[in-house]
């Protein structure tokens, strides 16, 4: 079972992701895999150009997603860390900022008693 944290007890930057999972870790509210075309375009220089990284993201995003919950659910918190600053990265390219804030949790915090929920929200957000 997930240990549920009283959000008051948490900073402000630790909140989000807390409210979209219940206590079990289903999810309660979807996040949406909405890419940024505008900032993508402007990072790659063209929309031919940025919507073949969308396509590569999409192909690449779930066997990333099944390594990362692999490697918590080993309770390998290095693998963890690594695995998350890379779809961060990658995240912040498609200007999916929901996503790179809670990978950055995650990222720098993957024993909190919350990283479970923010596990949950991130694969909800990007299987979509």
């Amino acid at each position: 079972m997930v240990e549920r944290v009283k959000i008051g007890e948490m900073r402000e930057d630790l909140r989000i992701g807390l409210e979209n999972v219940d206590r079990f870790g289903r999810r309660l509210i979807n996040y949406t895999m909405k890419f940024d075309i505008e900032r993508m375009i402007s990072q790659f220089g063209s929309e031919e150009i940025a919507l073949k990284f969308a396509d590569i993201f999409r192909e690449k995003a779930p066997e990333q997603l099944a390594a990362l919950r692999h490697s918590f659910e080993k309770k390998d918190w290095e693998a963890v860390g690594l695995q998350a600053h890379g779809l961060k990265s990658q995240c912040a390219y498609m200007g999916l900022e929901e996503m790179v804030h809670l990978l950055q949790q995650l990222e720098n915090n993957p024993q909190y008693p919350a990283a479970p929920r923010w596990l949950v929200a991130i694969e909800d957000g990007l299987q979509q």
